[in-house]
């Protein structure tokens, strides 16, 4: 793929957009959707699916995503001295770099998704690769211990360990994780590959590729259309999958000491009313302009009629930081906006969302339910809730669950949860 680049040397490309005066704000949100895969349900059956909302950006949110063995995600090389040890449960590839402290640059917190992948080559064209989380120094020399999945911290490396051979010297790379996408169940697409054609419209091509050149299992993604496609490795009928989107931030500003919105609240549903600016006529709040006369020594233009959302019709925002695994958030009908949570827990959880007055008893079946990952965050908001808000006829409720379809106890103290409701 061809890029432009700038007097610095960057690149822009459609992946990374040339950098432009806008003023606009935006922020990266977490969504989640129910894919139901297509074909054969069978292991083997070649499954395209599109998501709905695309492009679908990096982890970060500062990009639009992409695999991460792409070179543009090469972020380290070593090619002297680099020794790799095998061995399942205790996978490591160590270098020395008498220049910089590759501790401090990429070791990953346990419990959390990890930022890196390190890959290692043979003289003969041999790979394994996995995920960094520790590394160990000593003086110059750097141990890292590689995991076999981002979320589960198994010590393996992801590869035929009996091709590999580095006796003749291999060469280790190490790329910056990019994709965001996260499997509910990760047991039907389990190995991400590089897409062979990004940003192409022709599906002949992606499933020649899929069908001839896959392995059970392994998948690829069209980051910028939001397509993804792959070749089951088991039967599973759908499951949830998580992304990050960017989505138009509302900014509130100050009038007269209410708070407001520089976006038309009337469009997202929300009851507005209007105001009249200090020196306007009461019948002269959206004119083109505004005469002299009626405002004394200044001039003035108005663009549009202002609007200011009361404290009435702002939503309340309820938070739990781990107080209990499952409380009432409504005793009566509402609505809810948005919802976040985090979970620390080391294994994916689920928040979940019921109907009901008190608490939902164990095996209660919730309205929503979100799949949460090991160590990360989700945030729904009005892109799935709508501006309306989701209805509630009895009551609202949230659980920090470790089953899906039902609610079963998590442990309380693991989870933050915030939800905006009315």
């Amino acid at each position: 793929m061809n890029y432009l680049t700038n007097s610095n040397g960057d690149e822009y490309g459609p992946r990374l957009p040339l950098v432009t005066d806008n003023l606009e704000g935006n922020r990266t949100i977490s969504t989640s959707e129910t894919v139901t895969y297509n074909g054969k349900a069978a292991a083997s059956a070649v499954t395209i699916n599109p998501l709905q909302y695309h492009p679908i950006m990096s982890a970060q949110g500062d990009r639009v995503a992409s695999y991460w063995g792409n070179s543009d995600n090469l972020v380290y090389t070593a090619e002297n001295g680099v020794v790799v040890v095998e061995t399942a449960g205790s996978a490591t590839v160590a270098c020395t770099d008498p220049d910089r402290n590759l501790e401090l640059a990429f070791e990953s917190l346990t419990t959390t998704v990890k930022r890196f992948v390190a890959k290692v080559t043979d003289s003969s064209g041999g790979v394994l690769y996995g995920w960094v989380m520790g590394v160990a120094a000593a003086t110059n020399l750097y141990t890292f211990s590689v995991y076999s999945t981002r979320v589960a911290e198994t010590n393996d490396w992801v590869g035929a360990l009996g091709s590999f051979d580095q006796t003749k010297g291999c060469k280790l790379e190490i790329f910056r994780y990019d994709s965001s996408v996260s499997f509910g169940t990760g047991t039907t697409l389990t190995e991400e590959v590089r897409c062979p054609y990004e940003y192409s419209p022709n599906w002949k091509k992606y499933l020649d590729y899929a069908s001839v050149s896959l392995s059970a299992g392994q998948w690829f993604c069209d980051y910028m259309r939001g397509l993804i496609i792959g070749k089951r490795a088991d039967a599973t009928a759908s499951e949830t999958v998580t992304y990050n989107i960017q989505a138009n931030a509302e900014i509130s500003v100050s009038t007269s000491g209410t708070t407001g919105s520089l976006i038309d609240d009337a469009a997202f549903g929300v009851a507005t009313s209007s105001v009249t600016p200090a020196g306007f006529l009461a019948d002269e709040t959206s004119p083109d302009s505004v005469d002299e006369g009626d405002v004394g020594a200044a001039r003035m233009t108005l663009n549009r009629r202002v609007h200011v959302t009361t404290w009435g019709d702002v939503p309340t925002t309820f938070t739990n930081f781990g107080a209990n695994a499952t409380l009432n958030v409504k005793a009566s009908a509402g609505n809810v906006f948005s919802l976040s949570c985090n979970n620390e827990n080391a294994a994916d959880m689920y928040v979940q969302l019921h109907n009901t007055v008190t608490v939902p008893a164990g095996g209660g079946v919730p309205i929503f339910t979100f799949r949460v990952p090991a160590g990360g965050d989700v945030l729904i908001g009005t892109d799935f809730f709508t501006t309306a808000g989701a209805a509630f006829a009895t009551g609202i409720a949230f659980a920090f669950s470790t089953t899906k379809e039902t609610y079963t106890a998590g442990t309380a103290t693991d989870h933050t949860t915030q939800i905006l409701y009315k």
